[in-house]
């Protein structure tokens, strides 16, 4: 039975992680950067708490580290659209 169980947590394991790439790509969702900034404080300070379990701060820290790239490449499309509004000297 085990050899079964190791087989579909490896499938499992391979699905998400595809997934995950996938959705790194394109968002399902998303969230106003004052909302996310708000937001990431309040997991920080989880995340900092004492009385977390391991796996819930590793989720938070995931997520974290998501919605950090998701402002970094908000932040990246506005200066690129700012500069492709400016006329070229």
């Amino acid at each position: 039975m085990l050899g079964l169980e190791a087989g579909f947590l490896g499938s499992y394991v391979r699905q998400n992680s595809a997934m995950g790439v996938r959705m790194r790509h394109k968002r399902a969702w998303t969230m106003p950067a004052e909302e996310a900034r708000t937001f990431l404080q309040r997991i920080q300070e989880k995340i900092a708490s004492s009385d977390i379990e391991v796996p819930h701060r590793d989720v938070l820290i995931r997520l974290r580290s998501i919605i950090e790239e998701d402002l970094e490449a908000e932040l990246e499309r506005s200066v690129g659209n700012r500069q492709e509004d400016q006329p070229a000297s």
